[in-house]
């Protein structure tokens, strides 16, 4: 009985810890810090050093449920044979159109409930993005200043320049944060955040969103400390106003593709502060633009969808006023039924009250009649009784002795 006990026990303890939710089951990304073998750059080849960045070595200072997703998910796996920045951003070229943390419908903030609420696989845990799981790897190659300059300061797409100022606002101390990207808040490069976003918003936006917000689509982002963060928001506030009164004015951006879209050029004192890795980045863009070349079909299809779905919302848009004005119909018509009926009652309510007025004056003349002339009766009456006692008077009078004599 009592190994029966033991074994029963020993089973239950490996079934808990194979319904559990944090990976320990075996799950867990193998490498140091659990990063799956994605192993830092061949900085001796490079003939630099690495950025000293101030976050956590472990979970890059993100959200431990985001980290621990992004360690486990096969993709962040398959890039431990990536080995160069390069190649991680020909990656966020190719695979990048948006940069929010978690892909669209797989996370939730709520705790599910349920039988199966704690196995994993069934939760609210949610998937994360390319963008996140290519941030993570940047880590993992404990970039240089130089490179980290390149990703802010990229021509060839703006979701490179995204995940590059993501990572400094992950990575960077938070008293280096407004030196690295305080010249970019009034930057006007188009950047989609979302991917059900239709219309973009502009670089500086989102760097203003970075500064500003402690949260960033459904995660927190590090915490700045109230002095820095005051710092940042003066600094910021003295940009914008000084913008504003040299006639700055946000652009209002329109869809990718449609006709009068802003689209803001890069800055050419970006490429005077480019670095030598910057340079030698421009010299592998030639592969690149052959990889571009294959991509403008897949973008002008992507362009050809996107117009179809705009049709298909204006078409919704037209049924949706023709059934406004349908109902809007339908209400002023029961409203006049209302309003008629309602006239209807008072006017059967006035007549009954004047039915009843009627009535009442009938019945009060009646009364004054019948008591005027019970009154007459009752005066007759007296008057008769009057005479005939005044007749008795006088007979019993002449009976009297007293009356004879006179």
């Amino acid at each position: 009985r009592e190994r029966e006990r033991e074994r029963c026990e020993s089973t239950v303890t490996v079934a808990t810890k194979m319904v559990r939710n944090d990976y320990s089951s075996g799950r867990q990304a193998t490498g140091e810090g659990g990063w799956s073998a994605n192993v830092p750059q061949d900085h001796e080849d490079l003939g630099t050093k690495p950025y000293n960045l101030h976050c956590n070595k472990d979970t890059m200072g993100m959200n431990p449920l985001l980290i621990a997703n992004i360690k486990a998910s096969l993709y962040f796996r398959n890039l431990k044979d990536v080995l160069t920045f390069e190649a991680v951003v020909d990656e966020i070229y190719n695979n990048c159109t948006y940069v929010t943390p978690w892909e669209p419908g797989t996370h939730s903030g709520g705790a599910r409930s349920g039988l199966n609420s704690a196995v994993r696989g069934v939760g609210t845990q949610g998937r994360p993005t390319s963008a996140f799981v290519l941030l993570a790897k940047l880590f993992t190659l404990q970039l240089t200043g130089a490179q980290i300059r390149t990703l802010i300061e990229h021509k060839d797409s703006p979701h490179i320049r995204g995940v590059g100022f993501l990572f400094i606002r992950y990575c960077i101390k938070a008293d280096d944060m407004w030196k690295w990207l305080g010249k970019y808040v009034l930057d006007e490069e188009p950047i989609y955040i979302q991917k059900t976003d239709e219309v973009p918003i502009t670089m500086g936006k989102f760097v203003r969103m970075l500064l500003g917000d402690p949260e960033f689509y459904g995660t927190h982002l590090p915490r700045i400390s109230v002095k820095v963060n005051t710092e940042i928001r003066a600094s910021l506030e003295a940009t914008m106003a000084e913008a504003v009164a040299e006639g700055y004015v946000e652009p209002v951006l329109e869809a990718e593709g449609a006709e009068g879209a802003e689209v803001a050029e890069e800055p050419a004192a970006a490429a005077e502060k480019a670095s030598p890795d910057a340079h030698r980045g421009d010299r592998r863009g030639d592969s690149r633009d052959r990889d571009r070349g294959r991509s403008r079909s897949r973008d002008r299809r992507d362009d050809d969808r996107r117009d179809d779905r705009r049709d298909d919302r204006r078409g919704d848009r037209r049924d949706d006023r023709r059934d406004d004005r349908r109902d809007r119909d339908r209400d002023d018509r029961r409203d006049d039924h209302r309003d008629r009926d309602r006239d209807r009652d008072r006017d059967r309510d006035r007549s009954r009250r004047d039915d009843d007025y009627g009535r009442g004056r009938d019945r009060d003349r009646e009364y004054e009649r019948r008591d005027r002339y019970s009154g007459d009766d009752k005066s007759e009456r007296r008057r008769r009784e009057e005479r005939e006692e005044e007749y008795y008077r006088e007979k019993r009078r002449e009976r009297s002795p007293a009356g004879r004599r006179d």
